[in-house]
């Protein structure tokens, strides 16, 4: 059993790996499949073991997927940039990398020992917290919106994608509507700005991170408080509760703010497991695949997974940073050629999984991130096309 377990722990560490290095393959999609085939699975694999699979490759994706994130078609107006793209065009790039993974691996151990905590105060507040749900969502959109110089291109931004997801969760042929909905908002329209700017990235330097604790503590901590509103909120980003949460980090600094943004994605992963022992609520598509195989997780379980999450952090930290140099070597390939290789990928595979419907959804939706990135303003507003639906789903 124990043996078994291991072995599924491996492949879902390989997995993790190889599909976070593909641009496009979202964790939740990559669990659905798996969830697909689980009817034929299940006969030689037990439930537990696929779970064991998925949770790990969940971890596993953390680190892996910020490859393609960090090197892949950076664009040229740096006024626009993410943190991270602003220290890869200042030659940072490893650098940036080393940043979000310690973010990754702190905002891990933090979620982790806040877990128990965490999972008796859900349980005892959900009840009170339940009606309110909605209006939190709402409070989050309007600071998201307040925040913003261009206030009326902001909201423009928010309700347009908001009535696209709308629109594409209504579509019955649409199987898995996130999956083009937002590789065309944020991943086909990056790749074409980058091919149209012809950006050139310059040659990374080789910087040994160096960050006094202090300025661990509190980027991480408000990262995990974030990752909170995530395990409660359905449909909430984490660039969407990385903005609201993030007014209140002074200190300032992309290495601070990729601090943050990082440990979202790992508090969200770990304490997701506490929201659903707590609530029975499956909060991500990994959790949803999980708990579809196990419908009931008891404590036994929440230490196996959690064990198995922390092992894929662990051991895909150590592949990709004594691997990095090859990585760097992908920056060499000319960045036209890599661009027009991506669409090309991008595209067939939305069509192999949603047809020619998948394709309009991908085309509609790539359209209106160059249209957000015309008129200047966060990419992060493009998340209205979930918090939107979402929250209208809550208040009616």
């Amino acid at each position: 059993m124990l043996f078994g377990l291991l072995v599924y722990m491996i492949a879902g560490i390989v997995a993790g790996l190889v599909f976070g290095l593909v641009p496009g393959m979202h964790n939740n999609l990559v669990s659905t499949m798996i969830l697909a085939l689980a009817p034929l699975l299940l006969h030689t694999v037990s439930p537990l073991s696929l779970a064991v699979l998925i949770m790990s490759m969940a971890a596993s994706h953390l680190i892996s997927s910020l490859i393609p994130s960090l090197f892949l078609n950076v664009p040229e107006d740096t006024a626009a940039l993410l943190p991270l793209h602003r220290m890869v065009k200042q030659g940072e790039g490893v650098l940036a990398l080393q940043v979000m993974i310690l973010g990754i691996i702190a905002g891990t151990f933090m979620s982790i020992a806040f877990l128990p905590l965490f999972m008796i105060g859900v349980a005892s507040a959900y009840p009170f917290i339940k009606p309110w749900l909605g209006y939190a969502v709402l409070t989050c959109c309007m600071v998201l919106l307040l925040q913003q110089k261009k206030k009326g291109a902001a909201a423009l931004v928010f309700f347009l994608t908001g009535l696209l997801g709308i629109v594409v969760f209504h579509t019955p042929q649409i199987r898995e509507p996130l999956f083009p909905l937002l590789t065309g908002l944020f991943g086909m329209s990056a790749i074409l700005l980058g091919l149209r700017e012809e950006s050139a990235l310059p040659r990374q330097k080789e910087l040994r991170l160096c960050i006094v604790g202090k300025r661990i503590v509190k980027p991480v901590f408000c990262g995990v408080f974030s990752g909170t509103f995530m395990a409660l909120i359905p449909g909430l980003s984490g660039a969407s509760a990385g903005s609201v949460t993030g007014a209140w980090l002074q200190e300032k600094g992309d290495e601070v703010r990729l601090l943050m943004m990082s440990s979202i994605g790992a508090a969200n992963t770990f304490l997701a497991l506490g929201t659903f022992i707590a609530l029975g609520k499956a909060r991500n598509g990994s959790l949803v695949a999980m708990t579809t195989l196990v419908p009931e997780l008891h404590m036994q379980e929440l230490i196996l997974l959690v064990g198995a999450g922390m092992i894929g952090i662990g051991a895909t930290t150590v592949v990709i940073l004594n691997s990095r140099k090859m990585w760097l070597k992908i920056m060499d390939i000319p960045q036209d050629i890599l661009g027009i290789v991506l669409l090309m990928f991008l595209s067939s595979l939305v069509f192999l999984l949603e047809g020619w419907m998948g394709l309009l959804v991908l085309f509609t939706s790539m359209m209106a991130g160059l249209v957000t990135h015309e008129i200047a303003v966060p990419r992060s507003l493009m998340m209205g096309c979930i918090l939107l639906p979402v929250m209208l789903m809550l208040l009616l």
